[in-house]
């Protein structure tokens, strides 16, 4: 008998439906869901090779030491004797990758608290989503946020960065919005050209920080707010002709969405200051390639970062790290992390699949997909719709394991948001301002339309059509 058990795709923040058809615990059919208000059925490239990724012949499934079959109560004791052994000195930390369910990261702050007597805990975003997710959140104050709906019923939309190449399904109510009447707009800032500027009314090219400040102080210029703050922030900007004209247009119009897709937190707090400037009836949709950085950045507000963890792994201050699926040697390429893990006394790596990072690691551990665990996972509860493979379990699962063989019992707390929610002040603006005249740090990977961040994922789809050549 087939059972259709639903869930969504993480390999962006949009939170497509799917259904996975499911007979005698196996995966055997990708459906669609129509009725998720978010994709209305549809799905992008990468969602589509979901099948794939759970039945990939490839995925790990039995713990291995120096390449030797462990069972997972001689891993999660060994661990555990490395743990203890690190406790006094402080000198354990655990990083987990941002496909992590909330109660997971719960679990790995309690973990550190309890068995490892620090806080040394970090979440892998390399898109850098948890600095958007927090730059947004800090100038936010009454800020109204979009639906996928809003988007679609855009008379004048703002994308900021390249919405169309992360997040193609959402790139099809952006289209839907602008063919919708003839007065309707789609306008880009951008660095570059890009997929999204090809379909544009008006294309702001060059600084996205400059030209985002700049339209900025057209809008406040033109008739938007005035709020005190303003006039810190757009002081001495002149506006081009097509900023200008743009506008207008963002003020004019029935409905504006401004939807910001980046990696740049500066640029996201300048998507809100155009937002307050404009006023009322003017909406904000952010996009995130990881699907759960918002939730996670929101009840992790302060925690470790993961460069610090790999740095202070390389200044030799760490002696066991157990990082839960994340490939940190693909994530980060602009760090020696190769050479911090060789100072590390005991590494241990979790994943779905062997990668660049368990190929450093003394103890490779099977993991289970975001699909194979249950959990709160971009805002909402979510059951399994199959089990993991052998003997994968999910990040939470492998860390109590290790804290039950140290007689140390854990309890995920209830996800509880610690990120506050703040309005732009005349110092923020000041500071905003400031940080929009300089050149800003671009993240180390990023998605595009195939390829979800690092790639430990995506990179391996298409097993099945490969088959098919070699037979």
């Amino acid at each position: 008998m087939i059972e259709s058990r639903k869930n969504i795709c993480l390999f962006c923040s949009l939170g497509c439906g799917l259904i996975v058809d499911v007979e005698r615990e196996e995966a055997v059919n990708l459906e669609y869901d129509t009725e998720c208000p978010a994709n209305r059925g549809r799905l992008c490239s990468k969602g589509n090779y979901i099948l794939e990724l759970i039945n990939h012949p490839l995925r790990l499934n039995v713990p291995k030491k120096d390449g030797k079959p462990l069972r997972w109560d001689e891993a999660s004791a060994e661990i555990a004797g490395a743990v203890h052994a690190a406790r006094d000195k402080k000198a354990a930390a655990v990083v987990l990758s941002g496909d992590a369910s909330c109660e997971d990261v719960g679990l790995a702050v309690e973990f550190a608290v309890n068995c490892m007597a620090n806080d040394k805990v970090a979440i892998s975003l390399p898109t850098d989503d948890d600095k958007v997710v927090a730059a947004l959140a800090g100038t936010s104050g009454g800020i109204m946020q979009a639906t996928p709906d809003d988007v679609e019923s855009s008379v004048c939309t703002i994308a900021v960065g390249d919405p169309f190449e992360r997040c193609p399904v959402l790139a099809g109510r952006m289209l839907a919005a602008r063919n919708a009447a003839r007065a309707n707009s789609l306008n880009v800032v951008s660095e570059n050209s890009n997929t999204t500027s090809r379909f544009a009314t008006t294309h702001l090219k060059g600084s996205e920080r400059q030209n985002m400040l700049a339209l900025v102080a057209a809008v406040a210029k033109t008739g938007g707010g005035k709020d005190g703050w303003q006039k810190s922030l757009v002081e001495g900007i002149d506006a081009s002709p097509d900023a200008q004209r743009l506008a207008k247009r963002f003020l004019e119009s029935e409905k504006s969405v401004v939807v910001v897709s980046t990696g740049d937190p500066v640029v996201a707090q300048l998507a809100n200051a155009l937002l307050k400037a404009a006023g009322d009836n003017k909406l904000l949709f952010a996009l995130h390639d990881y699907g759960n950085a918002r939730s996670i950045t929101e009840i992790f507000a302060g925690g470790a970062s993961t460069k610090d963890v790999i740095e202070s792994a390389g200044r030799g201050e760490i002696d066991v790290l157990i990082i839960l699926g994340a490939d940190l040697v693909a994530s980060y390429p602009d760090l020696d992390v190769g050479g911090a893990l060789s100072k590390v006394k005991t590494v241990v790596a979790g994943a779905p699949f062997a990668n660049k990072t368990t190929a450093l690691a003394g103890m490779v551990l099977p993991t289970a997909l975001w699909l194979e665990t249950d959990g709160t996972f971009n805002g909402q509860a979510r059951s399994a719709v199959v089990e993991p493979p052998g003997g994968a379990i999910s990040y939470g699962n492998v860390l109590g394991a290790v804290s039950s063989a140290m007689d140390v019992e854990l309890r995920a707390p209830s996800p509880t948001k610690a990120l506050a929610e703040e309005a732009i002040d005349r110092n923020k603006a000041v500071a905003i301002a400031s940080a929009a005249r300089e050149e800003g740090a671009k993240p180390p990977v990023q998605s595009t339309a195939i390829r979800f961040a690092d790639g430990s994922l995506t990179d391996r789809v298409c097993w099945m059509k490969m088959l098919e050549k070699v037979h």
